[in-house]
């Protein structure tokens, strides 16, 4: 059984960072959720590691709690998933499409991502 990170495309306009207001939020249903997928820790680790065990090209990440990605991290992600999928060549990853495509969405529409760590 693989570990699970989660992220969530919320319409709403994240206020707080903290971690224990989001998930007072999420609890009381406060956050309208447009669209949600579950990754796998080990695709993640892949994606945004390095071989030390650094977080790449400074991203915001904060893999046992709660991330928001907001607008300007949301283009530095879809940056990262972009180089990687290309790194894959022809073998095509499901969640890294999956993950691609919510992020490609959340900017578009101009929607926050909400990460859900382990």
């Amino acid at each position: 059984m693989s570990l699970k990170h989660q992220f969530i495309m919320v319409d709403n306009h994240i206020e707080s960072y903290n971690v224990e207001d989001v998930l007072e939020h999420f609890e009381n249903n406060d956050y309208i959720i447009n669209s949600k997928i579950d990754v796998d820790d080990d695709i993640l680790q892949a994606l945004i590691f390095d071989e030390n065990g650094n977080v790449l090209k400074d991203i915001q990440f904060n893999e046992w709690g709660v991330t928001i990605i907001n607008r300007l991290e949301i283009e530095k992600w879809i940056d990262i998933i972009n180089e990687f999928a290309s790194e894959l060549g022809g073998e095509s990853n499901n969640s890294i499409n999956e993950l691609e495509k919510l992020f490609v969405e959340a900017k578009i529409s101009n929607r926050t991502i909400i990460h859900l760590g382990i």
